[in-house]
């Protein structure tokens, strides 16, 4: 629907989309996890497993989607819709919709066929028929543009007044081009599902590989924690299960200690055990076991419904219903005074032996914190942003781009982790004590990564511009040794690094200060034009001398020289905002 929206001539970007979007970001991140989870369903048995291979594919393509839907939401928001949109927009339109409606058509035909496994005759030709009509749609579109260019800047390939418009061309190109790709390798060489015996192989491996930096720390807390439950219960408990049991419950993945979820799963055995005996006790008072059996199945019913849901009562709804077999799994017994002392007695025992699984727990994972939750917040944020840095300076090089596109793409991948792990421990921070320190600046984070996050997805974009659509390093560095030809360029990569690494050290010494004033901000030499790029005018009026309009409309926007160069320049104004805004949120905060 954004993609729509941005072919209409006066329209604006809805603050409800970017919430949509926000929904989408997550649900597509969890495609993982579930694709990975439906093997167990039916261990890729007969065409299952060529589904969930045919799926994890389609998960790929949708990230790729996602990145440049995110990058055009970038766009739009600081579109004006000004007289030269409408004009630029009053012939593109239609070419742009038409291309849309044509890959949109082609995904939703690709996603039906992937769905038993087995790409038919029939299914084939319909996806041919559809990938025929976006490359013709492509193509359309391409000398819409082209058109639309030379009537506005007719000297000048690369027109600031057109860098929006040439990022929306591009933008929906790859769209159409990443559609046509996936219909293509279905209908051509459709991926098949793994051999059950190579799985099981690929699990067995996985038992001894470590899928986290601390393991270790979490192998041990709970053997620890579990092997203390379990000799309360044989030493201290008369062998009653209940603080073994509970401490299971208690297993987590986190890195250290969080009280909340803690006391939230505290809460949650304690109301589970107390409603399993009260459930209990009424049903076998006025009824007898078949009314117990009743109750239960209504009772689970409710608690996993509860359960399987995103509300902030899941986990207890899941707790719930698993402790409940050891209350209601059994007979009704007489109702006597003996047998309402017993209950009580058991029912005690229980919640002391909850107690006795909590606490040794808490203690297990205080002792295997790996440090304070803000220094590891700090320490990932930096390491973050130091690879952002190191991604830009080798997709933006100030020589040869020799090896470049493999270290771009190995530093925003690490540097996706590295923000994410800053996300994780900040949301944990909020639990250490601080005492004679500053208050930490939590919002100051969240927002810094936020950021970060846009920066990652300016320096992809323009990693994608120079590769062209073949993404080939060739491309990449005839690209670059264009711009390097040019002294303005020089200039304006000069200022954006500098720019990046004075947010770098405001942004960590903000997050290292802990008491005093804050004496940060002596090492900016001014904060007036952060977010403007310097020579960024005369660095495009210089490109312009080497660029010519092409002598042929090439058939899909990605393969233009101009526009490519104009996707990079347009991206290093948006990644100049998106460093200048970290630095402007430390001097409020400074």
């Amino acid at each position: 629907e954004i993609l729509r929206v941005t072919g209409v001539q006066t329209c604006a970007l809805p603050i409800c989309q970017m919430a949509q979007s926000d929904k989408l970001a997550a649900e597509i991140g969890g495609l993982g996890a579930n694709i990975s989870d439906a093997y167990v369903e039916s261990l890729d048995i007969a065409t299952q497993g060529t589904v969930r291979i045919l799926y994890e594919k389609h998960a790929s393509m949708l990230g790729q989607i996602f990145d440049i839907l995110g990058a055009l939401q970038i766009a739009l928001t600081s579109e004006d819709f000004g007289p030269s949109h409408i004009a630029c927009m009053d012939i593109i339109g239609e070419a742009a919709h038409d291309l849309v409606d044509a890959a949109c058509l082609v995904l939703l035909r690709a996603t039906e066929a992937s769905e038993d496994g087995d790409i038919d005759a029939g299914e084939k030709d319909d996806l041919l028929a559809g990938e025929q009509k976006v490359a013709k749609a492509l193509k359309a579109l391409s000398a819409a543009f082209d058109d639309a260019r030379r009537k506005f800047s007719a000297e000048k390939p690369i027109s600031k007044d057109l860098m929006s418009e040439s990022f929306f061309v591009f933008c929906i190109s790859a769209f159409g081009r990443l559609v046509v790709e996936y219909s293509t390798v279905l209908r051509t060489n459709p991926p098949k599902g793994k051999p059950m015996t190579s799985e099981f192989i690929a699990a067995t491996k996985g038992l001894v590989e470590i899928p986290l930096w601390y393991h270790y720390r979490v192998v041990s807390r709970y053997w620890l924690s579990l092997m203390g439950c379990f000799l309360f219960s044989v030493y201290m408990d008369n062998f009653v299960p209940s603080c073994a049991i509970t401490g299971v419950f208690l297993i987590n993945t986190r890195v250290g200690p969080d009280v909340m979820a803690m006391i939230q799963g505290l809460l949650a055995v304690v109301v589970g055990i107390v409603v399993n005996a009260l459930m209990y006790s009424f049903s076998c008072r006025f009824g007898n076991t078949s009314v117990l059996q009743v109750v239960a199945v209504i009772y689970w019913l409710c608690t996993l419904t509860v359960g399987k849901g995103s509300s902030s009562l899941a986990g207890m709804g899941l707790l719930m219903a698993a402790l409940s077999p050891f209350a209601l799994y059994k007979f009704c017994t007489p109702d006597t005074p003996a047998a309402q002392a017993g209950m009580a007695i058991g029912l005690w025992g229980g919640i002391r032996a909850l107690l006795i699984a909590v606490v040794i727990t808490v203690i297990m994972e205080f002792l295997h914190v790996p440090g304070l939750f803000t220094k590891l917040s700090r320490d990932a944020l930096q390491a973050g942003f130091e690879e952002l840095q190191k991604a830009f300076k080798n997709v933006f090089p100030e020589g040869s781009a020799k090896g470049a596109q493999k270290a771009v793409d190995d530093a925003l991948g690490a540097s996706a982790g590295k923000l994410g792990d800053a996300v994780t421990y900040n949301a944990a921070c909020g639990m250490e004590p601080r005492l004679w320190m500053c208050p930490w600046k939590s919002q100051f984070v969240t927002e810094t990564v936020g950021h970060l996050q846009k920066v990652r997805l300016d320096v992809l974009l323009i990693k994608k511009a120079l590769s062209g659509i073949a993404g080939k390093t060739e491309d990449m560095e005839k690209m670059v040794e264009l711009l390097g030809k040019i002294p303005e360029v020089a200039h304006m990569r000069k200022d954006l690094n500098e720019t990046m690494e004075d947010a770098r050290e405001l942004a960590i010494g903000l997050l290292d200060h802990e008491t005093g004033p804050f004496g940060g901000l002596g090492n900016l030499d001014t904060i007036e034009g952060l977010d403007e790029l310097d020579g960024f005018d005369d660095a495009l009026d210089g490109t312009n001398n080497h660029v010519d309009h092409p002598s042929e409309v090439p058939d899909t926007m990605e393969d233009d020289e101009a526009v490519r160069l104009s996707i990079v320049f347009c991206m290093l104004e948006y990644l100049i905002q998106h460093v200048a805004a970290i630095t402007k949120s430390g001097v409020k905060l400074s």
